[in-house]
């Protein structure tokens, strides 16, 4: 029995956490970061061909390039063409969402350094957002 005032001179017991999951990563992860990596590059990449092409000529060769690999992607998946109903809205998103982008992404990165292009550019999903609401 202790006396009032004197420490307790047993060991403490061990802490008990509970287990931590070990943390795995998934294909999706994996895609992720690729995805990440490689929109990353794009800009330097990008602003050093400006060396060799004109910005529309390497936005063009881009558009034909990258509309090649998704239909044949679309092809490999077994997609079919959408029905001529939804090719209004297919062209009026395409052009909005790529074409329009890309001509400002391209004249804008062609007009100032890679570092600025890249800090613009991590700003898209705070300017979403507030476009959003």
């Amino acid at each position: 029995m202790r006396r009032p005032g004197e420490l307790d001179k047993r060991p403490a017991p061990p802490l008990s956490f509970p287990a931590v999951p070990r943390l795995a990563l998934t294909k999706t992860d994996a895609l992720l970061a690729l995805m990440a990596l490689i929109w990353g590059v794009n800009i330097i990449v990008l602003k050093s061909a400006f060396a060799v092409f004109q910005p529309m000529a390497l936005n063009a060769l881009r558009f034909s390039v990258a509309s090649v690999a998704l239909l044949l992607i679309a092809h490999a998946m077994g997609h079919k063409i959408p029905s001529k109903e939804y090719w209004p809205r297919i062209v009026i998103l395409g052009v909005l969402g790529n074409t329009v982008y890309q001509l400002g992404f391209i004249e804008g990165l062609a007009r100032t350094r890679a570092g600025n292009a890249a800090l613009f550019m991590a700003t898209n999903p705070v300017f979403t957002a507030v476009l959003a609401h």
